[in-house]
């Protein structure tokens, strides 16, 4: 059904994914932020990580004409870019569990 409305009204249909967008990079964004703070470990990649959202965030919601025409795919890009490098580091930063040791037969 949103399928044929995005067919029927393709500008109304860019300009509410364009909202939908900048609403989910400010709520992704403060979400982040909160879970660097509650968090120790890779506190300041996730804090960063959820400052770049809010920006695309509030870019999109403030520029919202300049965002429906031309920059929609290239924020998707970028906010897809930094998610990737953050799980890639917090990957990267996670404590590695070694695995127990046998006990020696007797």
């Amino acid at each position: 059904m949103i399928g044929l409305f995005i067919v029927r009204n393709p500008v109304l249909g860019a300009a509410t994914l364009t909202l939908l967008a900048g609403s989910l990079f400010f709520a992704s964004g403060l979400t982040r932020i909160v879970t660097a703070v509650q968090s120790s470990q890779s506190r300041w990649i996730v804090l960063i990580s959820g400052a770049v959202s809010i920006l695309l965030g509030v870019w999109v919601l403030f520029n919202f004409k300049a965002a429906t025409v031309s920059l929609l795919g290239t924020l998707l890009g970028i906010q897809t870019l930094v998610e990737g490098m953050l799980l890639i580091a917090v990957g990267r930063l996670r404590p590695t569990v070694e695995a127990p040791k046998e006990a020696p037969a007797t």
